[in-house]
This record gives structure tokens, C-alpha cells and sequence, in this order.
């Protein structure tokens, strides 16, 4: 058993350690993912997707409480025996493995593009990783430090993104629900992939000291990922409209480019470098998850071991891989249709398999 009393976190550590996992990647290309099916009105389905978000959040800490020590490989194990449970658990390994893969190789593609064209990707990754292990092999109360870091360190950069506001046409965002409900609704499932990451709450709860405020802390951090949401949004929908937004393939980013300073050239890249920061506290949960998770599948510990067999299996994958746009579009197609899975049925099935696992049992685990 991990011991969880020397390395608790906090309750802001976790609303921000969440936020961070959840806003790092799905930023970058929503409000293109909105406009393409929902047009004017796909603002609207955030709220949705909010909704949608607290509800599993609040049904996987449902499913927690009963077993509060445990993580996902225990409860795997415990609800299905020890092989059954521990296909689910090399299943669980594998996704969190490829999130941290998507938002590596999506690092490396924003630099390469942005930044440092002529720059050798393996650099790059060689640079991306070497912090994101010695984070990772320091526990979750470090990353979660981190975490608020750079929450508190690139806050300004919500200002830069409502800029672009005051210089746009409000005109843009009219008419609302002019094709009906049903654009709206088609637009939900890209909301509800934009909120992926709460599904480490498998992970993180067992780490939180005072348990009894874990709802507030998921409200907490699915309302900051809401707010970042609809600043970007309507940043970009004012900003370009809803047709020349499909231009982009992150608006997002976008949106600094019209910033200029007298003294200062290509002020992107250094809101970029920022960038890179919240990228990083979405992709370290997940490489601490993968190893955590593969340390408890097999019985350790300690998961540095993990730590260092998780590598060579990112650099190998990463000189097979081709980083561009398309393939990146696949991986993200992939990882989203998984993690719908891991955030929002697992939850609702361990909640009705708990129930009748215990009143089969009577109560008795």
C-alpha cells in the first residue's frame, strides 16, 4: 500500500492539479471544434459540458468513497479478481500512457512550428522529459505545488486572450440558436472531450487530505476550466468570426498574434514559452498516473522503476511516429473516444457494479 499520509495534498492543490490536467491541451483547438458544428451558438454547450463534467466527477468520488485508500488498480482488483482486474488495469495504464504521449508529441509540434523550426525533435523531447520525470518521481504533492505554480505564475495570460474582445465585432456572436437546439446538442461531445483529465480523480483522491471536501474541489476546478473555455471562445468568435475561425487549426493561439509592443518583436513566442508551462501540468499527471498505476499493478512501491521504463517506450513510439497535423488529429481522435470511456461510463458501471457487488457480498469486502 502507497503511503498516502506523507505525500496528502491540499484542497487548492487539488482543484488546480485537476484544472491543469483538463485545460493544458483542449484549449488549443476548441472554439474551431465548436464552430464547425455548433456556429454562433456552440458557446452555449459548454454549459452542458460543464454539467455533464461535475456530474462524473462527483459520481467517481461516489465510487471512491466506499474504498478511499484505494486507486483504480486496487478497485479493478477488488470488484474483479486479480486477472480480470488487471486487464483493466494494463487497459487504464495504457491510456493514461498514450495521454502523456498525445500531449508530448503535441509539445514538441507547437515548438517545432512555432518556436524552433530548425531544432531536432529529439531534442526537444529530450528537453520535455528530463523535468517531467524529476516531477513526476517527487509525487503527487510536488506536482500539485507545481500545478498552482503555474497557475498563479501564467494567470496574466487570461488577459492577452480577453484582448482580442475589445478589438473584435460583438456583432459575431448574433444570432443565438439561430439553427435551432440541435447544433447545440451535436456540439456536446466535443465539450465533454475538452474536459478530459477528471478521470485521474481515480488516481488523485487518495491523496487528498481532507476527503470531505473533494466535491467542492471538483466544482472548484471544473468552474475554472468553464471560465477559460468561454474567455477563449468568445475571445475568438468576436475576434474572427465563426467562419474565419475554421481557418485556424488553433485559434487559440492565434489570438496573441495581433499583440505588438515597440519594443518587442513576435511577442507569440514568449507567450508560448508560458504556454509550454500549462501543457506540462497537463502531461505530468499523466506520466505520474501511468507510472503510479504500473507500480501498484505490480506490487512496488516505489514507482521510479516505472518512471524509467516509460521512457524508451515514448522515445521508441516517437521515432515511428510522423508529428503532423493529420496524425496528431487521430491521436487525439483516439485518446478522446478512450477517455470518454475512462471519464464518463467507467464511473457511472464501478457505481452500479459497486452497489451490487456489496449487497451481494453484504456489505462485507
Amino acid at each position: 500500500m502507497p503511503n498516502f499520509k506523507n505525500n496528502t495534498i491540499t484542497l487548492t492543490q487539488f482543484s488546480l492539479l485537476i484544472y491543469g490536467t483538463q485545460s493544458g491541451i483542449g484549449i488549443l483547438s476548441l472554439p474551431r471544434d465548436l464552430a464547425e458544428i455548433g456556429d454562433t451558438s456552440s458557446w452555449i454547450s459548454l454549459f452542458i459540458g460543464y454539467l455533464i463534467s461535475v456530474i462524473a466527477s462527483i459520481i467517481i468520488i461516489q465510487v471512491m468513497k466506499k474504498h478511499p485508500q484505494d486507486t483504480i488498480i486496487q478497485l479493478f482488483r477488488r470488484f474483479f479478481g486479480k486477472w480480470l482486474g488487471s486487464f483493466f488495469s494494463v487497459c487504464w495504464i495504457g491510456y493514461t500512457t498514450l495521454g502523456m504521449f498525445l500531449i508530448t508529441v503535441t509539445s514538441i509540434f507547437i515548438i517545432n512550428t512555432w518556436v524552433l523550426p530548425k531544432t531536432a525533435p529529439y531534442l526537444i523531447l529530450l528537453i520535455i522529459t528530463i523535468p517531467s520525470f524529476y516531477l513526476a518521481r517527487n509525487g503527487l504533492r510536488i506536482i500539485s505545488r507545481f500545478s498552482v505554480l503555474v497557475f498563479f505564475f501564467t494567470s496574466w495570460m487570461a488577459f492577452l486572450f480577453m484582448y482580442p474582445m475589445f478589438t473584435g465585432n460583438l456583432l459575431n456572436l448574433l444570432p443565438i440558436i439561430k439553427d435551432g437546439i440541435m447544433p447545440i446538442i451535436k456540439s456536446v461531445p466535443n465539450i465533454t472531450f475538452s474536459f478530459l483529465g477528471l478521470e485521474l480523480l481515480f488516481i488523485i483522491y487518495p491523496f487528498l487530505d481532507d476527503k470531505s471536501k473533494a466535491v467542492k474541489g471538483v466544482l472548484i476546478a471544473n468552474g475554472l476550466t468553464l471560465l477559460s473555455y468561454l474567455v477563449v471562445t468568445f475571445s475568438s468568435f468576436i475576434y474572427y468570426g465563426p467562419y474565419e475561425v475554421l481557418e485556424y487549426v488553433w485559434p487559440t493561439l492565434n489570438l496573441v498574434k495581433p499583440i505588438e509592443f515597440p519594443f518587442l518583436e513576435r511577442f507569440e513566442i514568449i507567450f508560448l514559452s508560458f504556454y509550454l508551462l500549462i501543457l506540462a501540468t497537463t502531461g505530468i499527471p499523466y506520466y505520474f498516473a501511468s507510472s503510479f498505476s504500473i507500480a501498484q499493478l505490480l506490487g512496488r512501491k516505489d514507482h521510479q522503476l516505472a518512471l524509467f521504463l516509460i521512457l524508451p517506450i515514448l522515445y521508441v513510439t516517437f521515432f515511428f511516429f510522423t508529428n503532423s497535423l493529420a496524425n496528431l488529429d487521430k491521436l487525439g481522435s483516439i485518446f478522446n473516444k478512450v477517455g470518454l470511456g475512462f471519464a464518463f461510463i467507467l464511473p457511472v458501471f464501478l457505481l452500479g457494479y459497486g452497489w451490487l457487488f456489496r449487497l451481494f457480498r453484504r456489505g462485507k469486502m
